[in-house]
Protein backbone atom coordinates (compact mmCIF):
# COMPACT_ATOMS: atom_id res chain seq x y z
CA UNK A 1 0.00 0.00 0.00
CA UNK A 2 2.75 2.17 0.58
CA UNK A 3 3.03 5.03 -2.26
CA UNK A 4 -0.62 4.95 -3.05
CA UNK A 5 -2.79 7.55 -2.31
CA UNK A 6 -6.81 7.46 -1.18
CA UNK A 7 -9.63 9.79 -1.20
CA UNK A 8 -11.74 9.70 2.18
CA UNK A 9 -14.43 12.41 0.03
CA UNK A 10 -15.66 12.52 -2.64
CA UNK A 11 -14.67 15.42 -5.12
CA UNK A 12 -16.97 16.56 -8.63
CA UNK A 13 -14.93 15.94 -11.17
CA UNK A 14 -17.61 16.43 -14.04
CA UNK A 15 -21.08 18.43 -14.66
CA UNK A 16 -22.29 18.28 -18.18
CA UNK A 17 -24.72 16.87 -20.20
CA UNK A 18 -27.27 16.77 -16.81
CA UNK A 19 -25.44 14.32 -14.96
CA UNK A 20 -23.25 15.09 -12.04
CA UNK A 21 -20.12 13.23 -11.68
CA UNK A 22 -18.25 13.21 -8.66
CA UNK A 23 -14.84 10.96 -7.80
CA UNK A 24 -13.14 9.43 -4.89
CA UNK A 25 -9.98 6.64 -4.76
CA UNK A 26 -10.58 3.70 -2.69
CA UNK A 27 -8.34 0.58 -0.91
CA UNK A 28 -7.85 -1.93 -1.36
CA UNK A 29 -5.05 -0.47 -4.80
CA UNK A 30 -6.24 3.33 -5.20
CA UNK A 31 -8.94 2.28 -7.62
CA UNK A 32 -11.52 5.14 -9.07
CA UNK A 33 -14.55 4.94 -7.66
CA UNK A 34 -17.27 7.21 -9.12
CA UNK A 35 -20.64 8.26 -8.29
CA UNK A 36 -22.99 9.57 -11.05
CA UNK A 37 -26.45 10.88 -10.75
CA UNK A 38 -28.87 12.96 -12.82
CA UNK A 39 -31.27 14.32 -9.52
CA UNK A 40 -33.29 10.86 -9.96
CA UNK A 41 -30.97 7.89 -10.21
CA UNK A 42 -27.77 7.58 -8.61
CA UNK A 43 -25.18 4.98 -10.33
CA UNK A 44 -22.14 3.96 -8.58
CA UNK A 45 -18.67 2.93 -11.05
CA UNK A 46 -16.57 -0.19 -9.95
CA UNK A 47 -16.94 0.62 -5.49
CA UNK A 48 -13.52 0.04 -3.46
CA UNK A 49 -13.85 -0.24 0.10
CA UNK A 50 -15.56 2.24 1.73
CA UNK A 51 -17.65 2.99 -1.05
CA UNK A 52 -20.90 2.29 0.89
CA UNK A 53 -20.19 4.81 3.58
CA UNK A 54 -19.50 7.62 1.43
CA UNK A 55 -23.10 6.96 -0.39
CA UNK A 56 -24.68 6.74 2.95
CA UNK A 57 -22.89 9.91 3.94
CA UNK A 58 -23.44 11.99 0.86
CA UNK A 59 -26.90 10.12 -1.12
CA UNK A 60 -28.70 8.93 1.46
CA UNK A 61 -32.27 9.16 -0.36
CA UNK A 62 -30.75 6.78 -3.02
CA UNK A 63 -29.90 3.85 -0.04
CA UNK A 64 -33.31 2.00 -0.31
CA UNK A 65 -30.83 0.05 -3.45
CA UNK A 66 -28.02 1.14 -4.89
CA UNK A 67 -27.08 0.88 -8.44
CA UNK A 68 -23.65 -0.46 -9.23
CA UNK A 69 -21.85 -0.50 -12.59
CA UNK A 70 -18.56 -2.43 -12.87
CA UNK A 71 -16.20 -2.23 -15.70
CA UNK A 72 -14.24 -5.32 -15.05
CA UNK A 73 -13.82 -7.77 -11.90
CA UNK A 74 -10.31 -7.26 -10.72
CA UNK A 75 -10.60 -7.14 -6.92
CA UNK A 76 -9.80 -3.84 -6.76
CA UNK A 77 -12.91 -2.48 -8.68
CA UNK A 78 -15.25 -5.37 -7.31
CA UNK A 79 -13.69 -4.75 -3.47
CA UNK A 80 -16.76 -2.67 -2.13
CA UNK A 81 -19.57 -4.69 -3.26
CA UNK A 82 -19.67 -6.83 -0.22
CA UNK A 83 -20.25 -3.86 2.19
CA UNK A 84 -24.05 -3.05 -0.09
CA UNK A 85 -26.82 -4.46 1.92
CA UNK A 86 -29.13 -4.29 -1.68
CA UNK A 87 -27.92 -3.56 -4.84
CA UNK A 88 -28.19 -4.05 -8.30
CA UNK A 89 -25.07 -4.90 -10.46
CA UNK A 90 -24.46 -4.27 -13.92
CA UNK A 91 -21.70 -5.63 -15.82
CA UNK A 92 -20.71 -7.29 -19.12
CA UNK A 93 -21.89 -11.42 -19.43
CA UNK A 94 -18.17 -12.29 -19.86
CA UNK A 95 -17.15 -10.02 -16.80
CA UNK A 96 -19.98 -11.90 -14.68
CA UNK A 97 -17.74 -15.47 -13.45
CA UNK A 98 -15.26 -12.56 -11.52
CA UNK A 99 -18.12 -12.06 -9.25
CA UNK A 100 -17.97 -15.33 -7.70
CA UNK A 101 -14.35 -17.02 -8.12
CA UNK A 102 -11.25 -15.57 -6.07
CA UNK A 103 -8.79 -17.07 -9.33
CA UNK A 104 -10.89 -14.91 -11.79
CA UNK A 105 -11.04 -11.32 -9.81
CA UNK A 106 -7.47 -12.16 -8.73
CA UNK A 107 -8.70 -11.57 -4.38
CA UNK A 108 -6.84 -15.43 -4.08
CA UNK A 109 -3.63 -12.85 -4.59
CA UNK A 110 -4.36 -10.88 -1.68
CA UNK A 111 -6.15 -13.42 1.17
CA UNK A 112 -6.39 -17.12 1.29
CA UNK A 113 -10.34 -17.21 0.79
CA UNK A 114 -10.83 -14.66 -1.35
CA UNK A 115 -13.06 -11.86 -2.64
CA UNK A 116 -16.72 -13.88 -3.97
CA UNK A 117 -20.38 -13.27 -3.42
CA UNK A 118 -23.53 -14.94 -3.38
CA UNK A 119 -25.03 -16.02 -6.96
CA UNK A 120 -28.17 -16.28 -4.67
CA UNK A 121 -28.48 -12.99 -3.07
CA UNK A 122 -27.31 -10.72 -5.77
CA UNK A 123 -29.54 -8.88 -8.61
CA UNK A 124 -27.09 -8.78 -11.29
CA UNK A 125 -28.22 -7.16 -14.70
CA UNK A 126 -25.97 -8.56 -17.65
CA UNK A 127 -25.04 -5.97 -20.63
CA UNK A 128 -24.40 -6.63 -23.96
CA UNK A 129 -23.08 -4.18 -26.68
CA UNK A 130 -25.16 -1.54 -27.32
CA UNK A 131 -27.64 1.25 -25.65
CA UNK A 132 -28.29 0.58 -22.03
CA UNK A 133 -30.07 2.28 -19.35
CA UNK A 134 -30.18 2.46 -15.47
CA UNK A 135 -33.46 3.98 -14.14
CA UNK A 136 -33.18 7.64 -16.37
CA UNK A 137 -30.14 7.40 -16.89
CA UNK A 138 -28.95 6.45 -20.19
CA UNK A 139 -25.38 4.86 -21.63
CA UNK A 140 -23.97 2.76 -24.48
CA UNK A 141 -21.94 -0.31 -23.53
CA UNK A 142 -18.54 -1.12 -25.82
CA UNK A 143 -17.01 -4.69 -25.07
CA UNK A 144 -13.21 -4.29 -25.44
CA UNK A 145 -11.96 -7.51 -23.62
CA UNK A 146 -7.89 -7.58 -23.16
CA UNK A 147 -7.04 -6.82 -19.72
CA UNK A 148 -9.84 -9.13 -18.14
CA UNK A 149 -12.06 -10.89 -20.59
CA UNK A 150 -15.26 -8.91 -20.03
CA UNK A 151 -13.87 -5.70 -20.05
CA UNK A 152 -16.47 -2.93 -20.65
CA UNK A 153 -16.26 1.42 -21.57
CA UNK A 154 -19.54 3.15 -20.81
CA UNK A 155 -20.27 6.39 -22.68
CA UNK A 156 -22.73 8.50 -20.98
CA UNK A 157 -22.95 11.33 -23.53
CA UNK A 158 -21.18 13.44 -21.88
CA UNK A 159 -18.14 11.41 -20.64
CA UNK A 160 -16.26 7.98 -21.00
CA UNK A 161 -15.71 5.25 -18.12
CA UNK A 162 -12.99 2.49 -19.57
CA UNK A 163 -11.82 0.83 -15.93
CA UNK A 164 -8.47 -0.29 -16.97
CA UNK A 165 -8.85 -0.50 -20.93
CA UNK A 166 -6.72 2.90 -21.20
CA UNK A 167 -4.99 4.86 -19.28
CA UNK A 168 -3.60 8.65 -19.69
CA UNK A 169 -0.35 7.33 -21.10
CA UNK A 170 -0.70 3.44 -20.92
CA UNK A 171 -3.25 0.36 -20.79
CA UNK A 172 -4.77 -2.22 -18.44
CA UNK A 173 -1.87 -5.11 -18.20
CA UNK A 174 -2.08 -8.06 -19.99
CA UNK A 175 -0.38 -10.73 -18.09
CA UNK A 176 -2.51 -10.96 -15.91
CA UNK A 177 -4.76 -14.86 -15.36
CA UNK A 178 -7.58 -14.32 -17.76
CA UNK A 179 -5.80 -11.38 -19.84
CA UNK A 180 -5.00 -11.65 -23.59
CA UNK A 181 -2.36 -9.31 -25.69
CA UNK A 182 -4.04 -10.70 -28.57
CA UNK A 183 -7.86 -9.41 -27.61
CA UNK A 184 -6.21 -5.73 -26.08
CA UNK A 185 -4.86 -5.19 -29.49
CA UNK A 186 -8.18 -6.30 -31.76
CA UNK A 187 -9.85 -3.93 -28.75
CA UNK A 188 -7.45 -0.76 -29.14
CA UNK A 189 -8.40 -1.11 -33.18
CA UNK A 190 -12.09 -0.34 -32.02
CA UNK A 191 -11.53 2.12 -29.23
CA UNK A 192 -9.77 4.23 -31.63
CA UNK A 193 -11.54 4.17 -34.23
CA UNK A 194 -14.91 5.21 -32.05
CA UNK A 195 -12.77 7.68 -30.16
CA UNK A 196 -11.87 9.26 -33.59
CA UNK A 197 -15.58 9.82 -34.12
CA UNK A 198 -15.83 11.81 -30.63
CA UNK A 199 -15.94 15.19 -29.18
CA UNK A 200 -12.12 15.69 -28.35
CA UNK A 201 -12.89 17.45 -25.45
CA UNK A 202 -15.02 14.77 -24.27
CA UNK A 203 -13.43 13.21 -20.59
CA UNK A 204 -12.45 9.71 -20.27
CA UNK A 205 -12.48 8.96 -16.75
CA UNK A 206 -10.25 5.87 -16.06
CA UNK A 207 -10.38 2.73 -12.89
CA UNK A 208 -6.92 5.02 -11.83
CA UNK A 209 -4.68 7.71 -11.86
CA UNK A 210 -6.01 10.76 -13.85
CA UNK A 211 -8.88 11.98 -15.97
CA UNK A 212 -7.76 12.83 -19.60
CA UNK A 213 -9.61 14.73 -22.49
CA UNK A 214 -10.42 12.04 -25.67
CA UNK A 215 -7.87 14.60 -28.06
CA UNK A 216 -5.19 13.77 -24.93
CA UNK A 217 -5.98 9.49 -26.13
CA UNK A 218 -5.50 10.04 -29.40
CA UNK A 219 -2.48 12.34 -29.46
CA UNK A 220 -0.07 11.07 -26.49
CA UNK A 221 -1.34 7.50 -25.92
CA UNK A 222 1.44 5.26 -27.54
CA UNK A 223 -0.53 2.13 -27.59
CA UNK A 224 -3.22 3.76 -29.57
CA UNK A 225 -0.80 4.27 -32.02
CA UNK A 226 1.44 1.77 -31.84
CA UNK A 227 -1.63 -1.36 -31.85
CA UNK A 228 -3.80 0.10 -34.01
CA UNK A 229 -1.16 -0.39 -36.41
CA UNK A 230 -0.56 -3.94 -36.24
CA UNK A 231 -1.80 -7.00 -37.53
CA UNK A 232 -3.49 -8.99 -35.25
Amino acid sequence: MQGLRFLKDLRIVSDCGGIKVFRTTLPPIGVNTYFLTDGSTLVIIDPGYGAFDLAQKEFPDYLETLNVLITHTHYDHVSGLSEFPRKRIYLSEAAEPGLYAPEKNLSNQFSKNGFRLSREAETVVLLTEGPAEIFSLRFHTWVLPGHTPGDALFDFGCCLFCGDILFEYAIGRTDFPGSSERLMKQSLKKLYAFLKEQNPEKLIFPGHMNAFTVRHALEHNPFLTVYTNLSV
